[in-house]
C-alpha cells in the first residue's frame, strides 16, 4: 500500500494528476450510476405497463367474445395468441370461483446476462389483472405476469455501452490532462533541475517564463538567487585573481614575479613528493638601462614583453613548470623532473627562439642576452643555492662571450643511487612491505568532519622505515607509482574493512601517473565496487600539478571514484595561475593549500589577503579549504582567523602507524 501511495502521490505532478483523476472518476461513476439507475426504473415501468396493457386487452377481447355467444374456446385462442407474440411468464384465465380455467406458463430459459448483474440490479416481474365481464355479469379475470428477460438484456447492453463510453471519456481526459499538466508544470521540472544544479554548485538560470503567475514568481526568484550567488562567486574569484596578480605576477609581461617564482619553486619541488630533480635557467637581457636611454622606456618594455612571450610559449610546449621575470631584464625558468641533458637541450632551444624573436625586428645586433642554468637533485633542491649556481653559470657565459652555460649542483653518484632506489622500491612492493601511517586533520568547527590522511612508507628487510618524500620521486622516475598506489589503496580499504578507523574516514594521495594508468583504474573499480558503504569513507587526493599535466584524465578519475561513492579532493592547491577555474570545473570535496602559501603568513599581509580571497571563493562553491604542513602551533590562531576549515601538520598530530594485524 505504501508503494502505491508513493507512486500516486510521490511528486506534485502525480498528486495533481491523481487528485484530478479521482475526482473525474467519481464524477463519471456518479453519472454512469444515475444513468443506469434511470434506465432500470424506466424498464421497470415498461414491464408494469406491458403487463397491465396485456391484461386489459385480453379481458376486453375475451369478455366481448363471450357476450356475443361465440365459441367458448375463444379465451384460450386469445390467450395463446397473446402469449406467443409477447414476453410473459404467465397468462391465466381464472373463473369467478377461483379455479384456473386456462393457463400458459413460460419455462426456465437461459440468458446471456450474468447472474451477478441481475442480483446487482434486480428487475421485478410485475403481475397485472383485468376483469372479464359480459354486461354487468362478471365471468372471471385475466392475470398476466411479464417476463423480465428482455428488460435485463436491454439493461445489460445499456450498462455496458455506458461503461465503455465513460471509460473512453476517462482515458481521453487522462491524455488531455497529461498534456495540459505537462505544459503548465514543465517549469517545475526545470526548477528542480536548476535546484539540483545549484546543489552541485552550478549556478545556472531557468530559460523559460511560465504563464502561471505563481510559477513565474518562483522562476524569477530562482533566477535571482542563482544570479546573486554567481555574481558573488565571480566577485570573489576576480578578487582572488587580482590579489594573485598584484602579489605574484609581473604586470608588464604577465609572468610570475620573483615572489611568485619562489612560491612555485617551493610548491613544485619542496612540497610535491613526486618531484625528484629540476633545473633553473636564468635569461638576462644585457644593458636594459642603455636600451631605455637610447630608445625610450616604451621600446624597452616592448622588448621585455617579447622575451616574456617567447618564454611562455616555449615553456608551454616543453616541460617547464613556470617562467618568471625576476628583476629588470632578468628572467627565470623552472623545470622539474628533468635531467642535465634534457635541461641543456631545453636551454639551447630557448636561446634559439629568443634570438629568432629579437632578429625578426632587426634587433639581434642591438639587444644581447645570455643564459645560465643550474641542475639540481632532490637532495639539494634549495632556491637560494640553485639561483646562486645559475648566476655563476650566467656570469661565466657573459665572461666567455657565449650565449649559454650550464652547471650542475647534484651529486655525481645520482645514476647509481637511482638504480639502488629502484631495487629497494621494487623489492618492497614485491614483498608487500608498504606500511601506512595516519595523520589527523583538525577541523575548525563541530559540523565538519575531515578525513585523516594516509601516507605510505617502505619497510626494508632490516625493519627501517623509508619516508615517502625520499622514495616517491624515484618511484615516479621509474614508473612504479601506480603499483605503489594500488598497494596503498588496498591497504587503506583493508584497514577500513577491519575497523581500524572505527567509523572514521581516510584520504590517500594519488600520483599523476596513477590517474592515467588503466591497471590502477581497474584495481580501483574492483576494490571499491563490492562495498559502497566502505567506499564512501575513502577520499582520493590528486595534486594540482597532476591536474595541470592531464586535466581530462583527472576529470575522468574524479568521475570514476565518485561513481563508486568515494570522494575527490585537490592537494597542493593554489599554485597554478588558473587554479580557480580548476576548482569550479572539478568541484572537489575539499582542497589542501600548498604549504608555500602559509609558510610565513603571520608576517605577510598580502599573503593573508590572497588566502582570504581564495577561501571566500572556495566557500561560495561549498569547498572547504585546509592548510597543510602546519608545524608551528603559533600559526594555528592566524590560520583560523583567516577562515580556513581545518589544518594538518605536526602542530595538530604526528603520523602514527596503522596496525597490520
Amino acid at each position: 500500500m505504501t508503494r502505491i501511495a508513493q507512486f500516486l502521490f510521490g511528486t506534485l505532478v502525480r498528486q495533481l494528476a491523481s487528485g484530478v483523476s479521482i475526482i473525474f472518476l467519481v464524477a463519471l461513476a456518479g453519472v454512469g450510476t444515475i444513468y443506469v439507475a434511470n434506465a432500470r426504473a424506466y424498464l421497470q415501468e415498461q414491464l408494469e405497463s406491458h403487463a397491465q396493457d396485456a391484461a386489459t386487452s385480453l379481458g376486453l377481447s375475451v369478455g366481448f367474445g363471450l357476450a356475443q355467444g361465440q365459441d367458448a374456446a375463444l379465451p384460450e385462442t386469445a390467450i395463446n395468441a397473446m402469449f406467443d407474440r409477447g414476453y410473459y411468464d404467465r397468462i391465466a384465465f381464472i373463473g369467478t370461483d377461483g379455479a384456473v380455467r386456462i393457463e400458459r406458463r413460460l419455462g426456465a430459459e437461459a440468458t446471456e446476462v450474468p447472474e451477478f448483474f441481475m442480483r446487482l440490479l434486480p428487475l421485478r416481474a410485475p403481475t397485472a389483472s383485468s376483469l372479464v365481464t359480459s354486461g354487468w355479469t362478471q365471468l372471471g379475470r385475466i392475470v398476466v405476469t411479464s417476463n423480465s428477460r428482455l428488460a435485463y438484456r436491454q439493461l445489460w447492453r445499456t450498462s455496458m455501452e455506458t461503461l465503455g463510453w465513460l471509460a473512453a471519456i476517462f482515458l481521453l481526459s487522462q491524455f488531455a490532462m497529461t498534456l495540459f499538466l505537462g505544459s503548465i508544470l514543465r517549469p517545475l521540472g526545470m526548477i528542480t533541475a536548476t535546484a539540483d544544479a545549484i546543489g552541485r554548485r552550478d549556478f545556472r538560470e531557468i530559460p523559460i517564463v511560465p504563464k502561471a503567475k505563481e510559477l513565474r514568481q518562483v522562476v524569477a526568484a530562482m533566477n535571482d538567487l542563482s544570479g546573486k550567488v554567481r555574481s558573488a562567486i565571480e566577485y570573489e574569484t576576480g578578487r582572488a585573481e587580482r590579489l594573485q596578480q598584484e602579489a605574484f605576477l609581473d604586470p608588464l609581461t604577465g609572468l610570475w614575479n620573483r615572489a611568485g617564482f619562489g612560491r612555485q619553486f617551493s610548491a613544485r619541488l619542496l612540497d610535491d613528493d613526486e618531484a625528484d630533480s629540476g633545473a633553473v635557467l636564468l635569461v638576462e637581457l644585457d644593458d636594459l638601462a642603455g636600451i631605455n636611454h637610447a630608445h625610450g622606456h616604451e621600446a624597452g618594455d616592448q622588448t621585455l614583453k617579447r622575451i616574456g612571450e617567447v618564454l611562455h610559449r616555449y615553456a608551454a610546449a616543453g616541460t617547464a613548470a613556470c617562467c618568471a621575470r625576476l628583476a629588470g631584464g632578468g628572467f627565470g625558468v623552472l623545470l622539474i623532473n628533468t635531467s642535465s641533458k634534457d635541461a641543456e637541450a631545453f636551454a639551447n632551444g630557448l636561446c634559439r627562439e629568443l634570438a629568432a624573436e629579437l632578429g625578426t625586428s632587426g634587433e639581434a645586433g642591438t639587444h644581447h642576452f645570455h643564459c645560465g642554468g643550474a641542475v639540481f637533485g632532490s637532495n639539494n633542491a634549495a632556491l637560494g643555492g640553485t639561483l646562486s649556481a645559475a648566476d655563476v653559470a650566467l656570469a661565466r657565459a657573459r665572461a666567455n662571450g657565449i650565449t649559454f652555460e650550464m652547471q650542475t649542483v647534484e651529486d655525481a653518484s645520482d645514476a647509481s643511487g637511482s638504480l639502488d632506489w629502484r631495487r629497494v622500491i621494487t623489492d618492497a612492493l614485491d614483498h608487500g612491505r608498504v606500511r601506512l601511517f595516519s595523520q589527523e586533520v583538525r577541523a575548525f568547527g563541530a559540523g565538519l568532519r575531515l578525513p585523516s590522511e594516509l601516507t605510505a612508507r617502505l619497510a626494508t628487510e632490516d625493519g627501517r622505515m623509508i619516508a615517502a618524500a625520499l622514495f616517491l620521486p624515484m618511484a615516479v622516475r621509474h614508473h612504479l607509482a601506480a603499483r605503489l598506489d594500488v598497494q596503498v589503496v588496498r591497504a587503506a580499504v583493508e584497514a577500513l574493512r577491519t575497523g581500524r578507523f572505527d567509523h572514521g574516514t581516510v584520504s590517500v594521495n594519488i600520483s599523476s601517473e596513477s590517474v592515467r594508468d588503466e591497471s590502477f583504474l581497474n584495481a580501483i573499480r574492483t576494490l571499491l565496487g563490492t562495498d559502497p558503504a566502505l567506499a564512501g569513507r575513502l577520499t582520493f587526493e590528486v595534486g594540482e600539478s597532476a591536474i595541470a599535466l592531464a586535466p581530462e584524465d583527472v576529470r575522468r578519475f574524479s568521475e570514476l571514484v565518485r561513481s563508486m561513492r568515494s570522494h575527490f579532493a585537490i592537494d597542493n592547491f593554489g599554485i597554478q595561475r588558473d587554479f580557480l577555474t580548476t576548482l569550479s570545473t572539478l568541484l572537489p570535496d575539499y582542497v589542501k593549500l600548498a604549504a608555500a602559501h602559509t609558510g610565513n603568513i603571520e608576517a605577510n599581509s598580502s599573503a593573508q589577503a590572497f588566502i582570504g580571497a581564495v577561501i571566500r571563493s572556495c566557500e561560495s562553491l561549498g569547498v572547504p579549504v585546509i592548510a597543510q604542513s602546519v608545524e608551528d602551533e603559533s600559526l594555528v590562531p592566524v590560520l583560523r582567523s583567516l577562515g580556513l576549515s581545518g589544518i594538518q601538520g605536526y602542530a595538530v598530530a604526528r603520523p602514527t602507524i596503522v596496525p597490520t594485524d
